[in-house]
């Protein structure tokens, strides 16, 4: 019933004209609150997979994913570049991310597993190493330390990329 009443209420409520920059930088400001709202406190992983129709999310779903971690590292250079969050802070939470991802997310060969919980670090779901998720974390690794520009987070980004084993993955894992 209520849920009813709140999708008629946004139908019949006129959406403000949202177009060019304006569309632009509204888009980009939503996408970067998701990604702040929905990261562990304390590990710094983000959820994969959360409502974002509600303030609060379930409680019960703690499964992030290496990707959505990387997209929130992105989030962190980006909003301190345009002022949404402090380079004090947006350091401060990156290298609590990825000093967690050194210490207590799993890898292979210096490739990350898919899903993690993001409270503990551990594989969910029979999670596999993953490529793509792996390669999208080290894009928002390296996107945010170049933004942020802090010699600790660039220590630990280094030790993240030189810890990455090419031939592994390209291989099948050495066999050809």
């Amino acid at each position: 019933m209520v849920s009813t009443f709140l999708a008629l209420t946004l139908i019949s409520s006129p959406a403000p004209e949202l177009k060019g920059w304006t569309l632009l930088d509204d888009a980009s400001r939503r996408a970067f609150n998701f990604f702040v709202e929905r990261t562990h406190p304390v590990t710094g992983f983000t959820k994969d997979r959360s409502s974002n129709f509600t303030e609060k999310d379930d409680p019960g779903h703690v499964v992030a994913s290496v990707a959505s971690i990387g997209f929130t590292l992105s989030a962190y250079g980006v909003g301190a570049h345009r002022g949404w969050m402090s380079r004090e802070v947006a350091v401060r939470k990156a290298r609590n991310t990825v000093r967690h991802m050194i210490e207590l997310a799993p890898k292979s060969h210096g490739w990350y597993y898919h899903w993690l919980n993001w409270e503990t670090g551990k594989i969910e779901w029979n999670s596999e190493v993953s490529t793509i998720d792996s390669a999208i974390f080290w894009s928002g690794l390296i996107l945010c330390e170049q933004a942020l520009k802090d010699p600790q987070l660039t220590r630990m980004t280094n030790k993240i990329l030189g810890d990455i084993d090419w031939k592994y993955m390209r291989t099948n894992g050495g066999t050809k």
